[in-house]
């Protein structure tokens, strides 16, 4: 008993390891996980960062292009390039619950992931143990089936026995080699 639970264990541990179902369900949650992400970065602030070179001709001292943008500055070098940056923080302030919204519309998608997965994965445990215990019924129906031939076998030489020492009749062995030959189309 202890040898087929062993086995039974390291089926349902390969099924679960191999199946393509499993790996679809989780495709299903890391996508379902990303999208919360994405959502989450709609809620939250945006900084970038902004860095350029520009050749000036002529005059390199005109210091009327240093400040671009917001937060941003210009630093010039006395052969004609200056290097500059900018700086942008974006907030989302109020987006009328839509964001807020998502986000949690994508949650609830991550939860219903993660459950899909889950009965898959119980699904497969349960086809899995239920195929396994389907080939036990088959094996022991063939060892059943092998003796019930060897049996039969019994029968008929013992038939065929009493038919030649005049004790049976030929129906006997008739009937004897009938059912030796249903038992064997039974187990084939």
């Amino acid at each position: 008993m202890a040898e087929r639970i062993q086995a039974l264990t390291g089926l349902l541990e390969a099924t679960l390891e191999n199946h393509e179902a499993i790996r679809i369900a989780d495709e299903a949650v890391q996508q379902a996980r990303y999208r919360k992400k994405r959502f989450l970065m709609s809620l939250t602030p945006d900084l970038s960062l902004q860095a350029y070179n520009r050749r000036v001709g002529g005059d390199a001292g005109g210091a009327s292009e240093g400040g671009e943008g917001s937060g941003g500055g210009a630093v010039f070098f006395p052969e004609g390039t200056y290097y500059g940056y900018n700086f942008s923080l974006t907030q989302p302030l109020y987006t009328g619950g839509r964001a807020l919204a998502a986000y949690r519309g994508a949650g609830d998608l991550e939860g219903s992931a993660l459950i899909g997965k889950e009965l898959t994965r119980r699904d497969l445990v349960v086809s899995a143990a239920e195929a396994y215990y389907a080939v036990l019924a088959a094996m022991e129906a063939v060892r059943i089936g092998e003796q019930a031939v060897v049996s039969s076998r019994r029968h008929l030489e013992l038939a065929q026995r009493r038919l030649d020492l005049g004790e049976g009749l030929v129906t006997d062995r008739l009937r004897a080699e009938v059912t030796l030959s249903e038992v064997k189309s039974n187990l084939i």
